[in-house]
């Protein structure tokens, strides 16, 4: 259930089966009842890691809407939590964290590095601009904060990617794209793509890095002016710092892919996007979108893939089906556990 249509917190969590054949009508959703109680709300950001041989996802921050169908006020938190989803049934704790947090916040995102990291930065604030990085070390539990010299303008609604030390902070409006080196003091550059006059400015889309790791994948959003760009489906080319449209095959209705809010990730050469706001409403549309990457064509039939799946992270909406199957022990790699609002993590 969308929780912004249906009311907030109808279905917290729930899992997509990766190992079992499905189609886009009929998605293989099970409901994760033993996670009923987590303290969820709009706009939290979710982030995936596996340390020790355990496979945890982190939560921090959201809002608590004044209403219902008005998701642009409430009340800011700075919940902090983790899930353990090792093995089935999953748990639930409290982050118990030293030094100073973010504070409230909401609408920004989270993002581990490749030593056991939390970044968290922009957002929007209830008091004022925090133009902050906050990095949580989950080795002993503190928080540390980067001010340096030159900070970027604060934003939100963009998307964080990382890859060899760097996080890609692309969109919330603005061209410029930022450029966070986590092993640098001065850790800001300010970049555009060469060809950005072809490319839609956009915020509140998605991003996943490439199978092949050398591009970032971007899907749906909305332009400034709030409309959809036509250039839903884009990359960006690491190497050579190039946008370029992905032209795909079997083109669902555009109604159906101009979507914002999405949850998008990667598994082997799929692209699974879940969920979503839509400019034009309809109760019957597929709650996911699989574009199979190899040849660019949107597919309606999953089929489960025997090998080991590569993984990334990202963040969205949500939907549920029946009570979950009995799950193996240690054997949840093929499962993107989603929640109910704005997140999902692929493990």
């Amino acid at each position: 259930f969308d929780s912004y249509d249906f009311g907030i917190n109808d279905t917290k969590a729930f899992f997509l089966d990766l190992s079992v054949n499905w189609t886009t009508s009929t998605p293989a959703f099970n409901k994760i009842n033993n996670l009923f109680n987590v303290p969820m709300f709009d706009f939290t950001t979710f982030s995936a890691l596996n340390k020790s041989g355990l496979s945890l996802i982190y939560a921090y921050g959201g809002l608590i809407p004044n209403n219902i169908d008005d998701w642009t006020s409430g009340t800011f938190v700075k919940d902090f939590y983790k899930v353990d989803v090792t093995s089935y049934p999953f748990s639930i704790s409290p982050v118990i964290s030293g030094g100073i947090s973010p504070g409230p916040l909401c609408d920004h995102k989270s993002i581990f590095d490749d030593k056991g990291k939390l970044y968290i930065w922009g957002g929007q604030t209830a008091y004022i601009k925090d133009q902050t990085m906050y990095i949580f070390d989950t080795f002993d539990s503190t928080w540390s904060q980067i001010l340096p010299l030159y900070v970027p303008a604060q934003r939100s609604s963009y998307t964080a990617t990382f890859k060899n030390g760097k996080i890609y902070f692309i969109g919330g409006i603005f061209q410029a794209i930022l450029i966070y080196d986590i092993d640098t003091n001065d850790p800001w550059t300010i970049n555009y793509a060469t060809n950005n006059f072809n490319i839609s400015n956009r915020y509140a889309h998605s991003a996943v890095l490439a199978p092949n790791n050398q591009s970032i994948i971007l899907y749906g959003g909305l332009n400034p002016n709030d409309s959809i760009p036509a250039d839903y489906l884009i990359t960006l080319d690491l190497r050579t710092f190039e946008f370029s449209e992905i032209v795909t095959k079997n083109k669902p209705s555009i109604d159906d892919v101009s979507a914002y809010h999405t949850t998008t990730v990667i598994y082997n050469n799929y692209m699974i996007v879940c969920f979503g706001d839509f400019p034009v409403k309809n109760p019957n549309r597929n709650v996911i979108r699989v574009l199979d990457l190899k040849d660019s064509t949107w597919i309606d039939n999953f089929e489960t893939i025997s090998t080991n799946p590569s993984t990334t992270s990202q963040v969205s909406n949500s939907s549920t089906k029946p009570t979950p199957p009995n799950i193996p022990t240690n054997n949840v790699n093929k499962n993107i556990i989603v929640s109910s609002i704005v997140g999902s993590i692929i493990f």
